[in-house]
């Protein structure tokens, strides 16, 4: 089944009839992050900081430090369908943030500082 009709006639009519499948219970965390653990579980995420010094991430650890800080959030009265802004640099912290929001069904929302204020 493809996604896309390669016949539609212009880009309007592709997006007219594009429908995305999702399950009714599909969580996007879990899909990208928590499914992948145990097992002979691989690196997840390579970082390095500005100083050069490199981590690696094992799903397991970002699984962890993600339910962390979805628990976080529920202490903090964010529940499912909230909208989260996060501005945050790119890295670990910033995935992290997104993942736990995901988890408790919250939307993040990715902000930079250069939008202003």
């Amino acid at each position: 089944m493809r996604l896309i009709n390669p016949n539609a006639r212009d880009f309007d009519e592709l997006c007219r009839k594009f429908l995305w499948r999702i399950p009714e219970k599909f969580n996007i965390a879990t899909a990208v992050c928590d499914r992948h653990v145990g097992g002979q579980e691989g690196i997840a995420l390579f970082a390095e900081t500005i100083n050069g010094e490199c981590h690696k991430y094992t799903f397991s650890q970002l699984k962890e430090l993600s339910n962390q800080f979805s628990n976080v959030l529920k202490s903090m009265g964010i529940v499912a369908g909230d909208r989260i802004a996060i501005v945050l640099p790119q890295r670990v912290e910033t995935g992290i943030c997104h993942l736990a929001a995901w988890k408790i069904g919250a939307i993040s929302l990715p902000l930079s500082i250069l939008f202003g204020a």
